[in-house]
This record gives C-alpha cells, structure tokens and sequence, in this order.
C-alpha cells in the first residue's frame, strides 16, 4: 500500500507541473519577443481608447492624438516597465477572449452600448487596471511633445491647442529628444 500512495504522490506531481508548463513557456516567450502589437491587436486597443477618450466638441479623439502608436512605442521601450508591458499584451488577449464568451463576437463588431458592457464587466472583474493603463497612455499622449510623431499640437484639434498648453522654450528637437540622447 504505501508503493502505492508513493506512486500515486509521484505521478500527481509529475502531473500537476504539466498544468503550470504553458502559462511558464507563455511567460517566458513575452520575455524574449518583441511587444509589438499585430495589427488585429493595435485596432482592438485602439477601438478600446476611442471608446474610453471619445471626440467631443472641442476636445481630439484618441485617434487623433494617435494614443495607439504612443502607446506601441511603450511597449516596444526596453527601458519601460517590464511587467506593465507584457500585461498589457496579456490583457489585450484576454480582452479579445472575453468579447467573443460574452458577446459571440469579435470585438471589433461591438457596437458602442455593447463595447461599453464589456469594459465595465472587465473593470468589475479583472480589468480595472488594464482600463486604467489605457487612460494613462491616452493622457500621456495628449501631453506628449508633437515631435514624437504623437499629439499634432499644432493641427486643428491637437491635445496641445485642447488644453491651451503654451511649449516651454526650447522646444524639443531631433538632436535633445528621449532616444536620441
């Protein structure tokens, strides 16, 4: 009998590490690739944070601000916070999962009122943090300097003209930008 229960404790074991192997090479292959959104995933963040930061009236829409591109710049920056980069890979797909249990569809053919459903289910059962990320990139956006390609502060509509924000002296050019220095 206890051959048995050895034998038993063995192969449950041996068992148990099989179920923790993928999250594992999972994990490991976020650390070793390259964050870069596909493109599927950069229109689902995108859809996301102009649902999130709408055009309004007066105020640019997150695509206008290009809040996406900013935010793939982040996630492709070694130098950023590692764990905030492969969650917001992580929760992209969980996301997109999400979409299709809940609604049977792809998140991309939501309407408003249905996008609207699935964020504030997420932000009631695991993506409060994912929602807020995305608030904080969309924000940083609007504030970043136009020459990263991002926040056209001088078009009709840039998050600089939105905010009557008046660039300090001098401003940033291509030789004393952040990558360049």
């Amino acid at each position: 009998m206890q051959q048995n229960r050895r034998s038993f404790l063995i192969s449950s074991f041996i068992l148990s590490s099989f179920a923790l192997v993928p999250k594992s090479l999972k994990s490991f292959e976020l650390q070793h690739s390259s964050f870069q959104l596909s493109k599927y995933q950069t229109k689902v963040v995108s859809k996301i944070q102009n649902h999130l930061f709408p055009k309004g009236e007066n105020n640019p829409s997150a695509s206008e601000i290009d809040a996406v591109g900013f935010l793939q710049k982040v996630l492709l920056d070694d130098d950023y916070d590692k764990d905030i980069r492969v969650n917001i890979y992580e929760w992209t797909g969980e996301i997109i999962a999400e979409s299709k249990s809940k609604f049977k569809k792809d998140i991309l053919d939501l309407s408003e009122n249905e996008t609207e459903r699935l964020l504030v289910n997420i932000k009631n059962t695991w993506g409060e943090s994912f929602i807020s990320i995305l608030l904080l990139f969309i924000i940083e956006a609007l504030f970043s300097d136009p020459i990263y390609g991002h926040n056209k502060g001088n078009t009709k509509g840039g998050g600089w003209n939105w905010i009557s924000h008046q660039a300090g002296y001098p401003n940033s050019n291509e030789l004393n930008k952040y990558g360049a220095l």
